[in-house]
């Protein structure tokens, strides 16, 4: 049972390590500008429809925005049919943050064991 917990407890922290380090920031400015000025490595791309796509390597071509998908897929949104454009950003707070919060965890997780294993030899 100890290497269930303990693969839970791994995955419970690498979902956190990947949640803290990054975010989606709003753009500012329109999406020609924000590809040409900063050429992110990947944007967030909300639809008049509703669609969320998230764009690698995002680039204008024409009146679209193009770029790789989540799959091995090339992708392309009219300008004219973005809702709203988000760039991925790094978070050193957040990161920071994440740091603190995984070592409590880690140390409490430590406290746990060590009682449980102290009450199930007896000496509780």
């Amino acid at each position: 049972m100890r290497p269930l917990r303990f693969r839970s407890f791994a995955t419970f922290l690498l979902a956190m390590h990947v949640a803290g380090c990054v975010y989606w920031q709003p753009a500012t400015v329109p999406p020609q500008r924000l590809i040409e000025d900063e050429q992110p490595s990947q944007v967030r791309v909300t639809t008049l429809d509703g669609a969320r796509l998230v764009f690698r390597s995002p680039e204008i071509r024409s009146d679209s925005l193009a770029g790789g998908g989540t799959r091995p897929t090339q992708l392309a949104v009219p300008i004219s049919q973005i809702g709203s454009l988000e760039v991925q950003r790094f978070s050193a707070g957040r990161t920071v943050g994440l740091i603190f919060l995984i070592g409590v965890t880690a140390l409490a997780a430590t406290f746990v064991y060590l009682v449980t294993s102290i009450c199930e030899s007896g000496t509780c």
